[in-house]
């Protein structure tokens, strides 16, 4: 349900989808542990932003939060 969908920050971004790709390069939606993974996220603005910051959390199956982070802490520059 949309209105279920929680809203984060200012809403001068807007998400439109994320891919995760796996370590030949295909999206999949199923990694194991240790396996590598690079989620790409692509989003659209109102007007210029120059300071998007994206996190994610990853949880296990049965709720557990088991890692998360975001571009500012890992240093990633987003391109514009």
């Amino acid at each position: 349900n949309k209105d279920d969908i929680k809203r984060w920050g200012n809403m001068l971004v807007e998400i439109t989808d994320v891919k995760f790709i796996d370590k030949f390069g295909n999206e999949s939606q199923n990694f194991f542990s240790g396996d590598p993974m690079t989620i790409r996220i692509f989003y659209n603005t109102k007007t210029e932003v120059d300071d998007v910051v994206f996190g994610i959390a990853i949880y296990r199956d049965d709720g557990l939060h088991v890692y998360g982070t975001n571009t500012m802490l890992k240093g990633i520059k987003l391109e514009k």
